[in-house]
């Protein structure tokens, strides 16, 4: 490990002085990426310090951003550190309501928004946050309340970095999580520092890597694992539009590393997997021959063995079939990190068989978030890997009682990365942190076993399962995962709790279904659900997802019109699925699967 860094303010300070000259931030410029040095970078959060020293904020104040990634996202973060200020990213998506509600709990002084639309919205609710000051714009150039105007102005204004502890709370991140709720998650410069040391203890990112930043740093995922590790090392980040503009991105910026959640991963299965259908009977063949190959030189490395005749094979399908593919990222990429979400164990096989290394981790806004990954000298696909050094990870029964390798129980974390606790809600802090045997412990909700060589398998969410009326018990998540691997599904929601069966409720890629039928020469008339032929192409497309499978499957499915949402607050902003939600707004729907 290169550094080990006491919080935020000591790591922007040291790297922007080691890596002055190197390239940083690469932004979107006339078809192009430009690209900002570090030296730059601690020149405006210097001047930014000033800006906000002049607005009033001291140590312990908010300031709230609701905003996409951009270079002042970051500069506006680093400064309010360097105050000793609490940051409060919001994502800029969200209803109006949450991002009210975020400001106001945060009790937020300054509040710094990407648009000038987002800043008519704040100053609207003005009469409903008393404590809010400011409002500064990125895009209002040239006006009062620009924020490039504060940036110039606050370089003239003494504003020394003030000495922040690991103790010190440095963001509040609002996270609804699966059940609604919102909560502010309180993160130290300790949660999050000891999350950038343990990474470079165990991943080997590197000052000439790149990385494709889409993920939003409102997360804690996309906030530690790629802001903070990425220019922890001194590395580049190029700052993707979204995901509309990702192909196009990974061209331009070839990155050597990409942080992604199971999202983008299922996307790349789907598209392979649309690919192989339109190929010739020969070339699916050869692909199959090639992932045979790459399958057993995957288990002999896992082994400890090396083949000269399976590296010399997997070389030569390589150079036919997986480099094309590989291309798609750019072809610089050496490994990819996947968290947010479990990711389906065929994905992650099929991704490594064509030559990347991808490495599965876990955690959650309150652990900062990384708990456990596996690592070049300790992985195993299908697991999400081992504890983060100076981090512990338990499996407890529903008492409180550890179990021992192999049993089924809660997630329980305990170590530096563990929250100061839930802004302004004790109950829901007290509900989650105990004292485990003298350590200060977390308590995930996730279900999961632990090997006995320390590696974690999630298995599903504690208040997700549910029984059927003959007492059956469903974990819905790997379910779920399963009928996502189809091209057809884009989200999946299993239900069936004391009823004779499962059910699923379908978010379908209704243009992937529309080229299947313009492919296939059907014309359909009306809605294209009620062809009795489309219907029975989406039941074969979810047989297909459980071929090989002897778990339990949903009985029947319907589809939801016009998908999962946001808006209706059945999607987090982190894209995963409220199924509470989802079971009461659907109630109807679900109840005709039964009435049939």
């Amino acid at each position: 490990m290169r550094h080990r860094f006491e919080s935020l303010v000591d790591m922007q300070s040291r790297v922007c002085t080691l890596f002055a000259g190197s390239r940083l931030f690469g932004v979107q410029s006339s078809g192009a990426f430009a690209w900002s040095t570090y030296d730059a970078f601690g020149h405006d959060v210097d001047g930014f310090r000033g800006a906000l020293t002049a607005l009033g904020v001291g140590r312990g104040d908010r300031v709230a951003v609701v905003g996409a990634n951009s270079v002042s996202w970051a500069v506006a973060a680093f400064a309010t550190y360097g105050l000793g200020a609490v940051y409060v990213p919001i994502m800029p998506n969200l209803p109006r309501g949450a991002i009210s509600y975020a400001l106001r709990d945060s009790g937020a002084k300054v509040v710094i928004v990407g648009t000038v639309e987002l800043a008519e919205l704040v100053r609207g609710a003005r009469a409903e946050l008393p404590a809010v000051e400011h409002v500064l714009c990125m895009e209002a150039s040239g006006r009062p309340e620009s924020f490039a105007e504060h940036l110039v102005r606050g370089h003239d204004v003494d504003a020394p970095r003030e000495r922040v502890r690991p103790e010190d709370a440095a963001t509040i991140l609002y996270t609804s999580g699966t059940t609604g709720a919102p909560k502010g998650v309180v993160l130290s410069h300790g949660n999050m520092i000891s999350n950038v040391n343990a990474v470079h203890q165990v991943h080997d990112i590197r000052p000439d890597d790149v990385s494709c930043a889409f993920l939003p740093w409102a997360h804690a995922f996309g906030l530690t694992c790629e802001l903070f590790c990425m220019m922890s090392a001194g590395a580049s980040i190029g700052l993707c539009d979204g995901l509309e503009s990702l192909d196009g991105d990974l061209q331009a910026i070839r990155p050597t590393v990409m942080f992604a959640v199971p999202q983008i991963w299922n996307r790349i299965h789907g598209r392979l997997q649309k690919r192989l259908a339109g190929a010739s009977s020969a070339k699916r063949a050869m692909f199959e021959r090639a992932l045979a190959v790459a399958r057993r030189r995957r288990e002999a490395i896992a082994n400890g063995e090396r083949s000269l005749r399976l590296e010399a094979e997997y070389a030569l399908y390589a150079s036919l079939l997986f480099d094309e593919v590989r291309e798609h990222f750019g072809g610089r990429l050496r490994y990819a990190l996947s968290g947010g979400a479990a990711l389906s164990g065929p994905v992650a096989q099929l991704i490594e068989d064509i030559g990347i290394e991808m490495y599965e981790g876990y955690g959650l806004t309150e652990t900062s978030p990384i708990v456990t990954t596996n690592t070049p000298d300790a992985k195993r696909l299908g697991t999400v890997g081992r504890s983060i050094p100076g981090v512990d990870v338990f499996i407890c029964d529903e008492d409180g009682r550890v179990l021992g390798p192999g049993h089924e129980g809660e997630v329980v974390v305990s170590g530096p990365n563990v929250m100061l606790g839930y802004h302004n809600d004790d109950e829901a802090t007290d509900a989650v942190i105990f004292d485990l045997d003298g350590l200060r412990a977390f308590r995930t909700g996730d279900l999961g076993q632990l090997s006995p060589g320390g590696f974690l398998t999630l298995t599903g969410r504690l208040k997700e399962q549910y029984k059927l009326g003959d007492g059956t018990l469903v974990v819905p998540t790997p379910i779920q995962q399963r009928l996502e691997l189809s091209p057809l599904i884009r989200r999946a929601s299993v239900h069936g709790d004391n009823r004779d069966y499962s059910v699923a409720l379908l978010d379908l890629d209704m243009d992937a279904l529309r080229s299947w039928a313009a492919e296939s020469g059907l014309t359909v008339q009306g809605d294209l659900l009620d062809n009795p032929d489309v219907r029975a192409r989406i039941d074969a497309a979810i047989e297909l997802c459980f071929e090989g499978w002897d778990g339990h499957r949903p009985t029947r499915w319907a589809v939801v019109p016009g998908g999962f949402s946001l808006e209706a607050g059945e999607v987090t902003p982190k894209q995963s699925l409220r199924h509470r939600k989802i079971s009461k707004t659907h109630a109807a729907l679900i109840q005709t699967l039964y009435d049939t």
